[in-house]
């Protein structure tokens, strides 16, 4: 329940967690492929938004 949800005193709720494929971080792992940007992951508000890269 999010923030702000008011329930009536002594109201019963069950929570049931939702239960996750341990591995769909690792298929979206599978999904990558090489850029051939070596400073993607620094830079990518330069390649993305064409951003000025900072200087050093």
């Amino acid at each position: 329940m999010g923030d702000g949800v008011r329930l009536p005193e002594g109201t019963v709720v069950q929570i049931t967690p939702i239960e996750m494929d341990q591995d769909s971080l690792l298929e979206l792992v599978g999904e990558a492929v090489s850029t051939g940007i070596s400073d993607l992951a620094t830079q990518h508000d330069h390649y993305l938004y064409g951003l000025a890269k900072p200087k050093d």
